[in-house]
């Protein structure tokens, strides 16, 4: 899928993408309790949206590497679709090259 097409409920997204920002780690407390999360954004060559990385996967990515998205979901926090990856189906896998060449 392009980022482009994503719209804020959907599921089972699968997107592939370059981090190009990677903010600083807060602690939030959620219904489940305290985690860490860290605003990222990745972007094709048609968009870029924002991506909550939460615990270990805050760890997996940098700036500027390519990477795969699997079973990730939209939705819309203050206005701006952001994806999550939460659940035993999700996950970022990071690419060796640029898939866009």
């Amino acid at each position: 899928m392009k980022i482009k097409d994503i719209r804020n409920g959907m599921e089972k997204i699968e997107v592939v993408g370059r981090i190009s920002h990677k903010g600083k780690s807060t602690i939030v407390d959620t219904r489940f309790g305290l985690a860490r999360v860290t605003v990222a954004t990745i972007e094709d060559e048609t968009g870029s949206v924002g991506l909550n990385l939460w615990s270990d996967q805050i760890q997996k990515v940098r700036e500027g590497d390519y990477v795969k998205l699997e079973g990730a979901s939209a939705r819309a926090y203050g206005g701006q679709i952001k994806l999550n990856l939460v659940g035993e189906n999700a996950k970022i896998t990071l690419l060796n090259q640029n898939p866009f060449l």
